[in-house]
């Protein structure tokens, strides 16, 4: 198309590749009332989707993606599912239209769970309750105020640091929750711990420190009762073992069998997300390109920043799914 740019290796006029392929899945924070709405008008299998969606949880989640209201799509028990409905809808336009077979797929932490619905260990009627849950096990765990603040321009020895001086003088809990990329972290704790990390951020060379809008301290071990009231829902939900590996954020190593993926989901509740570790466990596996699948393109930014990250593609709207279909060799 005139005037786009198209991400390296490909240039306009050639016929992007299929394979090498690798999906990425972001998580929470890329939801917005209008998500989907397009992909619904546009896409039959999108809208199969959706009707999926609205059947395996009881409720119109469509109509509370496209015409919200805000306040009930940011609860976490929407939130989760509405993220996982989106992003699978893209993958589903892309499979019936293209013949990919992904290398290996991950997600940002809830979006593991998009990338194992794609790799068909879950399905989606499976996935869309379980997360639900997992947002209600998650917010049932709250006990003392906690929360979660970002990060920038600290690198993780420093952020570290920080964390057990501010736990130090406080008495409470601080940790690294996230590392997204270079100089972008995510720390988790007890708020009062949060508010000593925040103050001291400054001095400690960080460019900013701001807390997020967020009331548990996820991927923190102070979620462990959430991981012990949500592993007994893991071993009720059917699971297979994935067509293709999916990198587990817990321990960073590619799930591949029914177990795998059963020992990951609960843990996941508990361990930090190191995403550059596993753009770079992507890598090693074969990927050569990575295509971002959900509402809305946050990976394709944090990979910029990472040394050796395969090029992204970031397909979140009908019109990207549009400009890539154009691009490579239709399925007849």
């Amino acid at each position: 198309m005139p005037g786009r740019t198209l991400p390296p290796p490909f240039r306009p006029g050639r016929v992007m590749p299929t394979s090498g392929v690798g999906l990425i899945f972001p998580g929470q924070g890329t939801q917005f009332v209008g998500m989907g709405a397009d992909l619904h008008r546009r896409y039959p299998e999108a809208r199969d989707v959706f009707a999926e969606a609205d059947e395996a949880l009881g409720y119109s989640l469509s109509t509370l993606c496209f015409d919200g209201p805000d306040e009930e799509l940011q609860q976490g028990k929407h939130t989760q599912p509405a993220i996982v409905a989106v992003s699978t809808a893209i993958w589903r336009v892309l499979a019936a239209r293209l013949d990919v077979s992904p290398i290996a797929a991950a997600g940002h932490s809830l979006g593991e769970y998009s990338a194992l619905v794609a790799a068909e260990a879950l399905s989606l009627a499976d996935a869309l309750p379980l997360v639900a849950a997992r947002a209600r096990c998650m917010e049932a765990a709250a006990g003392e105020a906690a929360g979660m603040l970002a990060l920038l321009g600290l690198d993780r020895d420093a952020a570290d640091a920080l964390c057990r001086e501010a736990a130090t003088a406080t008495g409470g809990y601080a940790a690294i929750a996230n590392h997204n990329c270079p100089g972008q972290l995510v720390v988790a704790g007890h708020a009062r711990a949060l508010d000593r990390v925040q103050e001291l951020a400054r001095d400690r060379g960080a460019r900013r420190a701001v807390r997020l809008v967020v009331t548990v301290a996820s991927h923190t071990p102070l979620l462990q009762p959430a991981c012990d009231a949500f592993a007994p829902r893991v071993a009720a939900v059917p699971i297979s073992n994935p067509r293709f590996p999916v990198i587990g954020n817990a321990r960073i190593r590619p799930l591949v069998t029914a177990a795998d993926v059963r020992a990951e989901l609960p843990a996941q509740l508990v361990q930090p997300v190191d995403w550059p570790a596993t753009v770079s466990a992507l890598a090693e596996s074969g990927a050569a390109r990575l295509w971002e699948l959900g509402p809305k393109s946050v990976l394709a930014g944090l990979n910029k920043r990472i040394d050796g990250a395969p090029p992204v593609v970031a397909l979140t709207t009908a019109k990207e799914v549009d400009v890539l279909l154009s691009q490579v060799e239709v399925r007849a």
